[in-house]
């Protein structure tokens, strides 16, 4: 029923309706809405028919295969017109609820609760029939990244109310609490933002971290993101290429920003878009389309804070086949800023989004919610961390220290049918993916360390705490701990939501510096290296599906690359689970000291069985789960006795060994 909200009736409710030019832009593109009398007929067909599901649409096929074969980025990606379409609506449903003239307080608040109730419908996809003022946020099961979007929307209503993330996915909020928040609000003049744009400023605490990485080693793979870009049939102009860097170089300062140290202090300085030299290398196609994830010439993979600016664009363009690789310093970008700077790439210039935050110190920004919040956070991390010495997580005990120079990867893909199984699980027990992966991969570490207290290390972005940087390019996340003491007697099921509540808490007073937090209990001395082996990261790709809506469409993301090599074991889950989405990929990035392919893969694929058991039995207790991987899967099945496995570094796609490849 293409353009029309799913109704037994003709009810003037559909999505393309209430949008006009969402009308238009469908119709350029070959897509036309169905009347009501064509679903009524239609309808009586389907109801005939005897498959489960049936898509019915109105097409111009001539207009499709015009638009899928154009050499133009404008056709290609009509859905941006889409886009901007539905975020000019938007834009239109806050302005219509923004003038409150000659209302009384009950109308003010009836407009607050409209807009709302919108707002809740947008994100969170729940009919505004099923919202009341006592809906808790939490229950509507979102995400941190649906959680910022939401605070993003909510905060723009008058622009003074400063509702973060994290507010939204605590406890206890319901929705006539933000209705509160906004009428508490109305009578502030909105905040004024400077036109000019800071030149120079401190670096954060997120990017200090990563500082003192580089420094203890400048060729550490983990300072380096990079993302493939197919566009054999799209936009194969070097030209135009360079033009739209530049473009979205001179939008965003975080892209002209080098990081120079002065007398022991390190300073951001952001170049004048008028005095860089535009880091675009054409190169052969051999540069980019390589197998393993390090290319074989390192020269233009690495970076120099102080020189190269952080953002680096390699294109290959031979024999029909063109490729574009986007590198990203690590140190100055996130994986969510890599994902907003190639979207720009694809926007006409009058939807680009403009950084409104580059004249805002940030670092500044970041201290003075430290010192407002420290001793909360304080309170919370001294209750969260035992009292007791840390135990050492390591496989390899007998050698502690890594060296990023020895680590290869191994990836596995969940099958569809159990990630199917796991979206109906999640959704039942409004649980996240999060929590579910990081319960399950801590519950694999138990039964392999026979550890009872588990440490490892995630990423978690600090926009949560700061609404008004949500679209700013940068580096934003964080390593925060998560500390866990499993009792075997615990059902998989009560040990996931524990987490679960946990991990909201530790969200919620992730801003505090890992130094601060070790030292509350005395752990300072402890062996971060050791304690502290393991990371999970979670990378959601739906947010890339605009750039490949089918397979027709030239615009094909061949790769993603980032890597955590700090750690002796770093455990990627790369997911797309909302909506249609049926993916889930677990990647595991290991030091070769310590671990081999062989036994990397033990582990990939008994996290995997422990993924399909919870979700089939809940109840099983955790002490069951031991009894579900073979016997040999221990530690001394994953460590040969007396022999370092990172002696001969496996070369990941031969299968065979050889010297590392790394080179200084």
């Amino acid at each position: 029923m293409c353009g029309q909200t799913i109704n037994w009736g003709p009810l003037n409710v559909g999505m393309a309706n209430e949008r006009p030019e969402l009308k238009v832009h469908l119709k350029e593109a070959g897509y036309f809405l169905l009347s009501e009398a064509e679903i009524e007929q239609i309808t009586l067909k389907i109801l005939d028919s005897p498959l489960i599901q049936v898509i019915t649409g109105k097409f111009d096929w001539n207009t499709i295969g015009s638009n899928m074969s154009s050499p133009t980025v404008g056709n290609q990606l009509t859905m941006q017109k889409f886009h901007s379409a539905l975020t000019e609506t938007s834009r239109k449903i806050v302005a219509g609820c923004l003038s409150f003239e000659h209302f009384s307080t009950g109308d003010i608040q009836k407009r607050y609760t409209e807009l709302v109730f919108k707002v809740t419908n947008e994100i969170c996809g729940i009919d505004i029939e099923r919202l009341s003022l006592e809906t808790q946020i939490q229950d509507l099961g979102i995400d941190s990244l649906q959680a910022m979007r939401f605070a993003r929307n909510i905060n723009q209503i008058n622009g003074n109310t400063t509702i973060t993330a994290v507010n939204l996915l605590s406890h206890n909020l319901s929705i006539a609490d933000i209705v509160t928040k906004l009428e508490e609000t109305t009578e502030i003049p909105p905040k004024k933002i400077n036109d000019h744009e800071i030149k120079e400023s401190r670096i954060t605490l997120m990017e200090k971290y990563l500082y003192e990485q580089f420094e203890q080693n400048n060729f550490d793979p983990s300072l380096t993101i990079y993302v493939d870009l197919d566009m054999s049939l799209n936009l194969v102009d070097s030209i135009k290429w360079q033009s739209l860097f530049r473009t979205v170089i001179h939008r965003h300062p975080a892209l002209r920003t080098l990081f120079v140290k002065k007398e022991g202090f390190v300073q951001k300085r952001i170049v004048d878009i008028n005095e860089i030299t535009l880091p675009f290398h054409v190169v052969p196609m051999t540069e980019i389309n390589h197998v393993g994830h390090i290319p074989p010439n390192q020269n233009l993979f690495y970076f120099d804070p102080s020189k190269d600016l952080p953002c680096r664009l390699l294109f290959a363009n031979e024999k029909g086949v063109c490729l574009v690789r986007f590198l990203f310093n690590h140190l100055c970008l996130d994986f969510t800023s890599t994902e907003m700077i190639i979207e720009e790439f694809f926007r006409s210039n009058d939807s680009m989004v403009q950084d409104n935050f580059s004249n805002t110190d940030v670092a500044i920004l970041v201290e003075k919610k430290l010192q407002e919040d420290r001793e909360k956070l304080r309170e919370f991390w001294k209750w969260y961390t035992p009292n007791e010495q840390l135990p050492s997580m390591n496989w390899n005990k007998q050698n502690l220290e890594l060296n990023p120079t020895c680590f290869d990867y191994t990836k596995v893909c969940v099958e569809a049918d159990t990630v199917n199984n796991l979206k109906n699980f999640l959704r039942s027990h409004n649980i996240r993916l999060f929590d579910f992966i990081t319960s399950l991969y801590q519950i694999l570490l138990h039964v392999i360390l026979k550890q009872n207290v588990i440490c490892m290390f995630t990423d978690i972005d600090m926009r949560i705490h700061f609404p008004e940087l949500d679209r700013t390019v940068g580096k934003f996340t964080q390593a925060v701990p998560l500390i866990i003491k499993i009792d075997e007697n615990f059902k998989v099921i009560e040990f996931i939501k524990r987490n679960k509540e946990l991990h909201l808490r530790v969200i919620e007073h992730s801003l505090l510096p890992i130094g601060e937090i070790l030292e509350l209990n005395g752990q300072s001395n402890l062996n971060q290296t050791a304690v502290f082996a393991h990371s999970i990261i979670m990378e959601d790709k739906s947010q890339w599906k605009i750039l490949q809506r089918s397979e027709e469409n030239a615009i094909t993301v061949k790769r993603i690359v980032t890597g955590d090599y700090t750690h002796e074991t770093g455990f990627f889950v790369y997911y797309d689970i909302e909506g249609t989405g049926n993916s889930v990929e677990l990647e595991l990035f290991y030091s070769t000291i310590s671990l081999d392919k062989h036994r990397s893969l033990i582990l990939l694929k008994a996290l995997t069985t422990f993924i399909t058991a919870a979700v089939k039995n809940p109840n099983m207790r955790i002490k069951e789960f031991g009894d579900l991987i073979k016997d040999g899967i221990h530690i001394g099945a994953l460590i040969e006795e007396g022999t370092r496995v990172g002696d001969n570094r496996t070369d990941t796609e031969s299968g065979g060994k050889k010297k590392s490849f790394w080179t200084k």
